[in-house]
């Protein structure tokens, strides 16, 4: 079930087995950040994958857009910035550019 209302969220967080989440623990109670940009409970309504993301690039992405909704700034930039940067670094090679004149 999803939850109605903005509820702060943590900083993105690598479970080493399933990937990146975004959890909020608003009220003592824990809360994660699905893919549709819903703050829900693990196996109500959505499965267990719904709350996992391959990047934390897209886990960041998808915690901003929850803020944008609310009208709300993300006050993860700079850790959203970095793992732009990380996952850059692990995606580029030395591949040379063939140029054509």
């Amino acid at each position: 079930m999803a939850f109605a209302g903005f509820y702060d969220l943590n900083c993105p967080t690598d479970d080493n087995i399933h990937g990146w989440y975004v959890d909020s623990e608003q009220s003592g109670i824990g809360y994660l950040l699905n893919y549709t940009m819903h703050i829900a409970n693990v196996g109500q309504q959505y499965p267990l994958g719904a709350f996992y993301f391959a990047l934390e690039s897209s886990a960041h992405a998808h915690a901003a857009g929850y803020y944008i909704q609310y009208a709300k700034t993300y006050p993860w930039i700079v850790e959203w910035e970095a793992s732009i940067e990380r996952e850059g670094k692990l995606c580029s090679d030395d591949s040379q550019v063939m140029r054509f004149e």
